[in-house]
This record gives structure tokens, C-alpha cells and sequence, in this order.
């Protein structure tokens, strides 16, 4: 790749080891099998409605079918030996239907042909049930009972009417419930539709205790509601279709195919997604439509995504695309990182050993430093923003991500309505303090303030100021002097520790200069290189399964990493 060819060979600076190879020519871990394109996403996405909706149907009959059986028992004693069939053929009806709705409930994936054959066995069982009741009521002469002389027509037409109600319920219940396509729809209802009609024909010329003498106007009567009926579920089953096509080209952002959802947080939401064309797993970010709503932000955003692309350092994340959805949604396209966030890592794993600490911080120091050059403040940088992971065959590969919050100085002088001037931007957890009070004064020392809490995080998977609120944290970035890391772990040492207070300094002045001297400070730390290669290969290998993992709480407790974009004004009073 041609960018892949201007980043400078790792190991040459002090930098730790690191791959200058693309970041997307191949992905470490499992091979990703749920970036489809479009034709077998769509079929994924047809096997597990149908695979709920019959979930829910199955539920559902059963319930209605266990009401009629309960009815039937409480009625049982006066009962000749055909309402006793009756009893026992709802019974043997229920239990199936249990049967089908206790695998679909046990089971988690199916296949088409397994949900199909689980449909039909489903509505098959249901629809001979009905058809059994129907014939029994013919047989028991309830029509010529009931009917008083002269009234047999009108009799028999509502007996006509009511015996079909139940397969009026079932099978709109199928139009509304399952997936189809419209023909298949047709082809699937036209049976049950004709069913019942068939049970009286059979009844009116089989059966000599039915005594249907007007069964022309009985099938005329029938065939309405059930043409009704029918009308009712094809047009539901089309409409669902349609609707699922929808919400399946909804899901797609020019060339670009969205797949399973990754994280959200302030400014947006994440997703997994695949380019059309190259096929390739990329990452997703869609502004809130809130957002997108101001024009200003909007350019604002393009800007930074536009100084971010031009970002080459292997440890920052790659920006392949940006763009406007059909809606004016703001979205941009950035290259797919499995593995874990820091915030992932020290929940998951509690705090990480020193020489670990210094290689993943240098990393972010060497990513940052390109960044600063290019006069780029990043202003949010946090444990949520950092994703750790092997890439290209070397393991503990950091990457920073999330430029939403970026600052570029030079453009700010330009025009400052870009700036956001007087607004607090960041996560109150690891916030400069000059990012805390609002002065809108940023520099390369407030994302370095930023990597130190990240630092002190990792190391003893404590907050530099663990506060019950957000702007009880802010406070106490500007106003308070943090514990040491040594005494919530004693055996932190004390060169790092050093180093890393020196970054949550409350001056930027008293803190390093830039990125490149911070890494320098961290190369000359005893623990340095107590983080090998090997040792990291080993530390993967023994968690492999977390690569299937995803960013799935970065803000799920706002109290920690939260990102917080508002007026400072507002937030000082």
C-alpha cells in the first residue's frame, strides 16, 4: 500500500517495536464471518426475524390451544365419546406445538430449511386441529339442533361463519407473523384458505348426521371471510417484506454495507461494516443526527476527519472515507481494530504489569507526536480511545482512536467560530485541568496530562480522581494533587512513577515538552524492557478469545470515560 510505504521503519527512534505494515491487510484472531455482502446479509437477517416471529407464533397458538383444552376438561363429564376425541385431539395438539415452541426457544441458530420445515410443521399441525374440530361440529348436527323451522338458511349461514373464525385467526396470524415473500405467501395461504371449504363439502356429501342442506350459500359465505382473510395476511407479508428491504438498504452508506453494531458514545455510534466492492472490514462511525443538525459542527467535523486521514503513524487509526448519507447523517470510515480496549484490558485483567505500562504509553507517545507536528490536539485521549491488539504478527500493537474531539490550532486562528471556544471538551476522568476549567487553551501537554491518567490507570486500575460525579472530578483535576501510584501499588517503580506524575501536573509548563520527550523519559525506565515480544505472544495466546470481543461499554459507566462536549459556562455555574 502506498501510505504503508512512507511510515518510517519501526525500532529506529527507541520506539517500540511496531509493524509499518498496512493495518488491513490482514486481521489477527478469528477470520470476521459476519461482514456479508448484501445478498447474504439479507438472507442472515430474513432466518433470524422468521426464526423470532415463529418463536412468538408458536407461543402464542400454544397458549390459545392450552385455553381451549382447559375449557374442554372443565366441560369434560358431559361429553359423549366424540367430544372425548375432540379432547384428546386438542391435547395431542397442544403437546405438539409445545414440543415446536420449546425448540425454537432452546435452540439459538437455525438454518432456512430447518425454520421452514418448523413453520409449516407448526401451521400444519394447528390447521389439521381445526379442520378435525370442524368436521366434528358438522357431525353432531349443531346446525339442524339450533335451527328453528323456517330458519334454517340463516342458521346455517352463521354456523358457516363461525366455524371458519378460527382459520379467519390463523391465518392472518401467518400473513402478520412469518417472513414471505408475496408468492410464496399466495402459495402457502391458499391452501389454508381452501381447507375449511373442503371440510364442508366433505361434510355436506360424506357425513349423513351433518344435514347441510343450502351448502352452495354456506362455501359462498365461507369463501368471503376466508378471501378476506387471505387479502388481509398476503398484503401483511408483502407490506413486512417491503419493509424489511427498507430497513436493509437503510443500512447501507454508499459503498459501504453495515453490519453488526460495535460501541457508541457521545458523538455517535459505531459499526462494523464492508466496502461493496474491495470487500474489506472497516469501522463505521455515524454522527447522531443531533449532531448533524449543525452545519457548523458538520464542518467542523469534516476538517478534522480531513486532518486525521493525513495522519500515517502505524499507531493511530487509519481514516479510509468520509461522506453524507441520504439523510445528511455525517458517517466516516475507518480502518476495523478487534482486540480490546485499556479499559477492556484493566477491567478484565486488572492492573498491568510496569514494563507493559511503558510499551503500550510509548506507543501512544509515538502516535501522538505525529499528530502534534502536524498541529493536531487530540482531547480525548482516555483508556476507551486506545485499542490494544496483535497486528501483522506482532502482539500488543496500540491504536489510537476517536480524533471526534480533534483541534487543529492553526485553522482555530482562521476561524475561530470552528474552535468551540468556552466549551468543556473531553472525559472528566482523564481531562487537563485547563480542559476542566474551559479556557479553551490547548496544547500537546493537555493530551499528555490525558495519557498520564491513562498510565495511571493501568497501573493501578484506579482513576486519578475517583469522584461521584463529573464535575466533582473536573474540580478536582484543577484543584487537587493526585496519590501517588505506589500507594495504591506498592510495587510500582518509582522511576515510572515519577514520570507519570509529572505528566498530571497542574501547569503544562511543568510537564514534558512534547510526546517525544515523554517517550524518551519512559525509555530510561528500569522496567523499559521487561515487556518483550515473546512474553506479549504468550499473554495472547493464553487470551485468544478476546479477540472475538468488541467495544461494548466503553460508556457504559459515564462516571469514568465518558466524552463531555458542552458550554463551560453552563458547567462552571
Amino acid at each position: 500500500m502506498g501510505d504503508a510505504a512512507q511510515k518510517p521503519r519501526p525500532g529506529t527512534s527507541g520506539s517500540p517495536t511496531t509493524p509499518p505494515a498496512s493495518s488491513f491487510n490482514s486481521i489477527e484472531g478469528n477470520p470476521i464471518d459476519f461482514v456479508l455482502d448484501s445478498e447474504q446479509s439479507l438472507q442472515t437477517e430474513t432466518e433470524q426475524l422468521l426464526r423470532d416471529r415463529l418463536r412468538t407464533a408458536a407461543t402464542l397458538l400454544t397458549i390459545i390451544l392450552l385455553t381451549y383444552l382447559l375449557l374442554y376438561l372443565l366441560r369434560a363429564p358431559y361429553r359423549d365419546m366424540l367430544n372425548k376425541v375432540d379432547g384428546i385431539a386438542a391435547g395431542v395438539t397442544v403437546f405438539l406445538t409445545s414440543m415446536i415452541t420449546g425448540f425454537l426457544w432452546y435452540r439459538r441458530v437455525f438454518t432456512m430449511l430447518t425454520l421452514r420445515l418448523v413453520e409449516h410443521l407448526l401451521f400444519g399441525f394447528t390447521a389439521v386441529f381445526l379442520a378435525w374440530t370442524q368436521i366434528s361440529w358438522f357431525h353432531q348436527g349443531w346446525v339442524v339442533g339450533y335451527a328453528a323451522k323456517g330458519h334454517e338458511l340463516t342458521v346455517e349461514l352463521l354456523a358457516a361463519s363461525s366455524a371458519v373464525y378460527s382459520w379467519f385467526i390463523l391465518i392472518v396470524l401467518y400473513g402478520a407473523f412469518i417472513p414471505n415473500t408475496w408468492k410464496r405467501a399466495v402459495c402457502v395461504l391458499s391452501v389454508l384458505m381452501m381447507m375449511p371449504l373442503a371440510v364442508s363439502a366433505v361434510a355436506a356429501y360424506v357425513d349423513t348426521n351433518a344435514k347441510i342442506d343450502h351448502l352452495d350459500e354456506i362455501l359462498v359465505e365461507q369463501a368471503t371471510l376466508m378471501l378476506t382473510a387471505g387479502a388481509i395476511a398476503i398484503y401483511s407479508s408483502h407490506r413486512l417484506t417491503e419493509l424489511r428491504l427498507e430497513a436493509h438498504e437503510a443500512k447501507r452508506l454508499g459503498k459501504y454495507r453495515l453490519g453488526q453494531k460495535l460501541g457508541a458514545g457521545g458523538m455517535g455510534e459505531v459499526y462494523l461494516a464492508e466496502h461493496s466492492l474491495i470487500r474489506r472490514p472497516c469501522a463505521v462511525k455515524l454522527i447522531h443526527p443531533s449532531q448533524s443538525r449543525d452545519r457548523v459542527l458538520l464542518r467542523r467535523f469534516a476538517r478534522e476527519v480531513q486532518a486525521t486521514a493525513a495522519l500515517t503513524h502505524w499507531n493511530t487509526i487509519e481514516i479510509y472515507d468520509f461522506g453524507y448519507a441520504n439523510d445528511g447523517t455525517f458517517y466516516y470510515v475507518m480502518e476495523y481494530l478487534p482486540g480490546l480496549n485499556l479499559n477492556q484490558l484493566v477491567r478484565s485483567y486488572g492492573p498491568q504489569p510496569p514494563g507493559r505500562v511503558v510499551h503500550i504509553v510509548r506507543q501512544a507517545c509515538a502516535a501522538l507526536n505525529e499528530a502534534h507536528q502536524r498541529g493536531l490536539i487530540h482531547r480525548d485521549i482516555k483508556p476507551g480511545n486506545l485499542i490494544i491488539g496483535p497486528r501483522g504478527g506482532i502482539p500488543d500493537i496500540v491504536k489510537i482512536l476517536d480524533f471526534g474531539l480533534v483541534l487543529v490550532p492553526e485553522e482555530s486562528r482562521v476561524n475561530p467560530k470552528l474552535t468551540m471556544h468556552g466549551q468543556v471538551a473531553g472525559s472528566p476522568a482523564y481531562m487537563a485541568p485547563e480542559q476542566a476549567s474551559g479556557t479553551g487553551v490547548y496544547g500537546p501537554q493537555s493530551d499528555l496530562y490525558s495519557l498520564g491518567a491513562v498510565a495511571y490507570w493501568l497501573l493501578t486500575a484506579n482513576l486519578v480522581f475517583d469522584r461521584t460525579t463529573a464535575m466533582m472530578m473536573m474540580a478536582a483535576h484543577i484543584n487537587e494533587t493526585p496519590a501517588v501510584p505506589s500507594q495504591l501499588r506498592a510495587d510500582t517503580p518509582r522511576d515510572l512513577e515519577k514520570v507519570v506524575m509529572r505528566c498530571l501536573e497542574k501547569d503544562p509548563a511543568d510537564r514534558f515538552a512534547s510526546a517525544k520527550e515523554l517517550d524518551l523519559a519512559l525509555s530510561q525506565c528500569a522496567c523499559a524492557n521487561d515487556w518483550p515480544q515473546e512474553r506479549g505472544e504468550r499473554w495472547w495466546r493464553e487470551n485468544a478469545q478476546i479477540l472475538d470481543r468488541r467495544q461494548d461499554d466503553d460508556e457504559s459507566n459515564p462516571r469514568l470515560d465518558s466524552t463531555l462536549t458542552r458550554n463551560a459556562s453552563s458547567s462552571t455555574g
